[in-house]
């Protein structure tokens, strides 16, 4: 919490940078703000003091997953400005936020939301046996471009007045974050603006991008404060539906939510009440494809298809998966070689690992033990786990300080294999791999002994191969259907040792 006496001070504004920049230490934006960050924040804590700040250029650019939508990112001093104001006002919200509401909370995430909308369903099952119970799920039109702003500023100045008549806060502080609040709200975001990127504008409908949006209308999705904010509008809604209707067995994340009862018929009420209410309070209405059905049907929410006993991973997140793993096939694989040198592998793994994330929180073994038989190159690559969702990359040592345990990394990993190694300018074979080459009288006109050079004892013998015939040996060993690993060195660790990486499978 922010000195009564000193908002916006240099100090308030350092500690807003420092949460601003986590995570996002490389990005262009940050990096341009720390070459003069002494002189950013000056600028920014005196424009603050002096109430003359005022939001900058964002900038606007289209995704396409789950579905087309325009992100508006702004300026990395305006977030620093975010940052600064969005604590203040949690602090006075949290007390009065229901307890089911899941977006953009700490502790309040979508696995948090899934959990406890998994105990709603065993709650009601108990209640309505021997029925199952029923659910309606409903979401909001067109939400972020519906919110009416002046109606949200309205509901800030109240909450600030009542805050400020309990003693909550200090008139300045009232008066402070009154003033940073409308000075986000005032102006449509959509009017400084630059659009980049690609897809092009023109692949969102017209009915979803903010510049459609009515002049007292819209708040940007990407924000910190849009977030917070959409928070905040719709706790009307949250509390309507606690206190008034009232529904014991409610959950919200964003603006999609879910009512659950023994009745069906009470929902059907309840439904109506719920139109009502967001017309006339919110401006605001119900997307036609609402859901009301029993429990036994499963509920599909925030990526899962949810049961009482169970969940599933959803339909579509799993399409999406098949998609991107269908794409890296056609580009990494000739059936049964797998190169790897054009590929970022540490972007692979991070998709994976974001993919087995979200199925660690289903009941996903079968799904994860067919997506490997499917997609037998990922077996080359990473070592599953389907019983906690997790894997570990085969194409380079996760803890090796020496060349002998790199070797021996690799020589674990693929032990039927011919392990070739980048040592240097050169390729090297180890121990029984230079043994069996030279049995083969073919293979001998290729490799020349090491000598002058010092290996362990289970290392030995030694040969290598010049880069010049390295493509001529390995295009050898695939006609003869000798399985092979190529590792070669990538860059440095921190410990000054080079990094070694698998780079090229041929498994026979």
């Amino acid at each position: 919490m922010m000195d009564n006496e000193n908002f916006g001070s240099f100090q308030h504004c350092y500690y807003a940078y420092k949460a601003c920049r986590r995570h996002k230490r490389k990005s262009a934006g940050v990096l341009q703000f720390e070459h003069k960050l002494l002189d950013e924040l000056s600028t920014l804590s005196e424009r603050l003091q002096t109430r003359q700040w005022r939001p900058s250029r964002s900038v606007c650019f289209v995704v396409t997953r789950p579905k087309a939508r325009e992100i508006h990112a702004a300026a990395f001093a305006d977030r620093v400005v975010h940052h600064l104001l969005v604590p203040e006002l949690e602090q006075l919200y949290e007390p009065v936020f229901i307890y089911d509401s899941y977006s953009n909370r700490t502790g309040k995430g979508t696995h948090s939301a899934v959990e406890r909308l998994q105990g709603f369903m065993r709650s009601v099952r108990e209640q309505s046996s021997p029925h199952d119970g029923y659910y309606l799920q409903l979401d909001i039109r067109n939400f972020f471009n519906r919110i009416n702003r002046e109606i949200l500023y309205d509901l800030l100045k109240r909450h600030l007045e009542k805050m400020g008549r309990k003693g909550k806060i200090s008139p300045e502080k009232h008066q402070w974050l009154r003033w940073l609040s409308h000075r986000l709200l005032e102006t449509h975001p959509a009017r400084n603006v630059v659009y980049v990127g690609n897809p092009p504008r023109h692949c969102v409908p017209e009915h979803k991008r903010l510049a459609a949006a009515s002049a007292r209308c819209g708040l940007p999705i990407g924000n910190l404060t849009s977030q917070f904010f959409a928070n905040v509008y719709l706790n009307e809604l949250d509390q309507f539906i606690k206190r008034r209707l009232p529904c014991r067995h409610y959950l919200r994340y964003v603006d999609d939510f879910v009512l659950l009862h023994p009745d069906r018929q009470q929902l059907q009420v309840w439904q109506g009440q719920i139109e009502a209410f967001l017309a006339e309070k919110l401006h605001l209405d119900l997307r036609a494809a609402t859901r009301l059905a029993p429990l036994g049907n499963g509920i599909d929410f925030l990526g899962y298809v949810v049961r009482a006993d169970y969940r599933l991973v959803r339909n579509r997140v799993i399409a999406h998966l098949h998609e991107k793993l269908q794409s890296q096939t056609c580009r990494l694989t000739a059936e049964p070689y797998l190169d790897l040198r054009n590929t970022d592998l540490d972007a692979l793994h991070a998709m994976l690992a974001s993919y087995l994330g979200h199925c660690r929180h289903a009941n996903s073994y079968h799904l994860l033990v067919a997506l490997w038989r499917q997609y037998s190159w990922l077996g080359k690559l990473f070592t599953l786990n389907p019983a906690s969702s997790s894997i570990t990359p085969r194409w380079k040592p996760l803890q090796a300080n020496s060349l002998k345990a790199q070797w021996h990394w690799f020589r674990q990993q693929w032990p039927e294999h011919l392990l070739i190694m980048q040592l240097g300018w050169r390729f090297m074979l180890f121990a029984q791999d230079a043994t069996c080459c030279h049995a083969d009288l073919r293979l001998q006109t290729w490799l020349h002994p090491v000598k002058k050079v010092r290996f362990k004892p289970e290392m030995r013998p030694a040969v290598y191969l010049a880069p010049a015939v390295l493509s001529t040996f390995l295009q050898h060993l695939r006609l003869n259907a000798l399985p092979y690993v190529l590792v070669e060195e990538q860059g440095f660790l921190r410990s000054g040792l080079k990094q070694r990486v698998a780079m090229e499978y041929y498994y026979g």
